[in-house]
């Protein structure tokens, strides 16, 4: 019984923490979307690049290293992208990324 808590309890602690990371990232990402919105008010399109409205050094560890912003080149809508979620700027809810 013990070796095998000692064998499932690494992967579900490591679950866990990654959920939460997640969670954060979006949170940080939901957070940004005022002023996503106000960019696009003031020049007709939201930023082609995210560092327009935060700094790198402002972004949660699991968004830094690899962009989770994308940016439609219409400047219309962006969407971003986390472990297997995508948050458009249409629908504005987290879904499962096809």
């Amino acid at each position: 019984m013990g070796l095998l808590v000692g064998l499932i309890f690494p992967f579900l602690i490591s679950d866990f923490l990654g959920g939460n990371e997640n969670n954060r990232a979006k949170s940080f990402c939901e957070k940004l979307v005022p002023d996503l919105d106000m960019e696009k008010s003031k020049t007709g399109k939201y930023p082609a690049d995210i560092f327009v409205i935060v700094k790198r050094d402002e972004l949660p560890s699991s968004l830094k290293g690899y962009s989770s912003y994308f940016y439609y080149s219409d400047g219309n809508s962006f969407n971003f992208r986390i472990d297997g979620e995508t948050f458009s700027s249409e629908e504005r809810v987290w879904k499962q990324w096809d």
